[in-house]
């Protein structure tokens, strides 16, 4: 590597008992940071700063730059500060356009879009003038950092201020990928015509951003539109592989699959090989559609890949997952889980969860609650989500022990449950005929601010919107309950359904002389479906 070769004639220098000057540290220093070796440039700048020869511009410049290679964007940042207390009896050099542009893409790469923008903003105190790269750098910081707005802003100024430098392609390409960030496609295609305005060449870049912009924005038409118009441009314009994975990825949504194969299969016609990216994005796009075919097809998409010997990522799995999880083959799912953690992938959160649903789904409570145990395993800690995913699991087979257990294990997991939650371990209460420890557990949610039964508008009305019918009636028992015990019940509440039909006439049938409610609430797991659709 040229950084060992840099380092080692500096060894040579200090073996011949010589003091190696200025110059060939610097180049040094450049080497190693071109080979992100960036704490190495930062140790032979400390050695310059305390053994000498004294550090030039150059020095502090090509270690900016090093530590804005190895992502040690902070440090530049500290770097720089250091320049800028330069005075003229200082040994610190003044910094130079150089050292401001590494700074600004230090900032680029921390997403750092308000250091930018404050840099290029003081950047006159100092004596220096931005140059493109300036703007372009803090431009695509901007991009980014999802600001959009004052990406444009800077383009404008650009466009606009006499002395400074004219906007270059690097500054469109930029402002228009910071539109697709924004879903902008008006704006997008509107850059792309003023660069054509400008008398400045297109190139690649600025189409891959346009196309990619009208993706964001579920403009397929104009994304293929763009595409297929590259070769008839003045000068013509080859798509790459980018060109056409942005192209694959606008095909996605009912009954755009097909076009999103035959643009995968349009890829190679033209020579281009497609990589995990192309066909990650062709999966996705399938799996995107509701109609079954979809889904065939980004599984065999899937095994199209694997054999092309292309190394499935993280990305490819999920998506490969949510097609099981979709139809229920939760074996599959599981199998697939495995064939990350040995293909060297650790599955993430998306997996674990994609899997649970795929068990829940597929009727296999026994597998969901086996994945969940093995979530420390896999290295992922579980959420909501995926207690979720498994209570419901044994909610369709009517567990209610196991849901009991898996609301304990939340709990000692630091879990904070939600509606969903504390609903689906209603129904497994109801399905084990366990009124008392349904009504319990409604009470503690009242209690805890988890669920609101009264109506937002209407103290006086109790709100059953969403509610399956078992859940609906314990909560018409703890509503008529509160009404006995606060002496409003009567003419002060009144009792009804979205209609407006009383349902007074329904108590004796829900809570029974006991007490407590009876048979209403003991329907089977099929009947969860329903909803009690309307207002007690």
């Amino acid at each position: 590597a040229q950084w060992q070769l840099a380092l080692g004639f500096l060894g040579q220098i200090a073996d011949a008992s010589l003091k190696a000057d200025t110059v060939s540290v610097n180049a040094a220093i450049s080497a190693c940071g071109s080979g992100r070796e960036w704490a190495l440039s930062v140790a032979l700048l400390s050695m310059l700063l305390s053994e000498g020869p004294t550090p030039s511009v150059v020095s502090f410049a090509a270690t900016i730059s090093a530590c804005e290679k190895g992502s040690e964007w902070a440090l530049a940042l500290v770097l720089f500060a250091e320049m800028q207390r330069h005075r003229p009896d200082s040994f610190l050099p003044a910094p130079n356009v150089v050292c401001f542009n590494a700074a600004l893409a230090a900032c680029e790469r921390g997403e750092l879009w308000q250091g930018a923008l404050g840099l290029l903003r003081d950047v006159r105190n100092l004596g220096l003038l931005p140059s493109a790269i300036s703007y372009n750098t803090t431009i695509t910081a901007c991009a980014k950092g999802q600001r959009w707005d004052r990406a444009l802003e800077l383009l404008r100024f650009m466009a606009g201020a006499a002395g400074g430098p004219a906007p270059t392609i690097v500054s469109y390409n930029a402002s228009i990928s910071a539109c697709e960030a924004a879903r902008l496609w008006q704006s997008a295609l509107a850059l792309l015509r003023e660069v054509e305005g400008r008398a400045l060449h297109a190139d690649v870049i600025t189409l891959n951003a346009a196309i990619s912009a009208c993706a964001a924005a579920g403009e397929w038409q104009r994304s293929l539109s763009l595409l297929h118009g590259m070769p008839r441009r003045r000068p013509p314009l080859e798509p790459d592989i980018v060109t056409f994975n942005a192209a694959i990825g606008a095909c996605r949504g009912d009954a755009l699959w097909p076009r999103a194969l035959w643009t995968l299969r349009e890829l190679s016609r033209r020579g281009l090989q497609a990589d995990i990216i192309s066909y990650n994005t062709a999966m996705s796009a399938c799996a995107s559609s509701t109609d079954p075919s979809g889904s065939i097809v980004a599984l065999e998409v899937f095994h199209e890949a694997r054999a092309r010997s292309l190394q499935a990522t993280v990305i490819t799995f999920n998506t490969v997952l949510s097609v099981c999880e979709r139809s229920g083959l939760w074996e599959e799912a599981v199998g697939h889980l495995s064939e990350m953690r040995l293909s060297q992938l650790k599955p993430n959160l998306i997996s674990l969860n994609t899997s649970i649903s795929a068990c829940e789904k597929g009727h296999h409570w026994r597998g969901a609650l086996q994945l969940l145990s093995c979530a420390s395993a896999l290295g992922v800690r579980p959420d909501t989500t995926s207690f979720n995913a498994s209570l419901s699991a044994c909610e369709r087979v009517s567990c209610w022990q196991a849901g009991g257990e898996l609301l304990s294990a939340m709990q000692r997991s630091l879990v904070e449950p939600d509606f969903v939650t504390y609903k689906v371990a209603l129904l497994l209460e109801c399905a084990g005929e366990r009124m008392a420890e349904g009504l319990a557990l409604l009470r503690s949610m009242l209690t805890a601010g988890a669920f609101d039964l009264w109506h937002p508008h209407d103290a006086n009305t109790a709100d059953l919107h969403g509610l399956p019918v078992e859940v609906a009636c314990l909560a018409t028992f703890v509503a008529v309950e509160e009404m006995a015990r606060q002496g409003t019940a009567g003419p002060h509440r009144e009792a009804r359904r979205s209609g407006g039909a009383a349902i007074g006439a329904d108590l004796p049938r829900i809570g029974g002389g006991g007490g407590s409610p009876g048979s209403g609430c003991h329907g089977s797991v099929g009947s969860t479906g329903s909803s009690a659709g309307g207002v007690f």
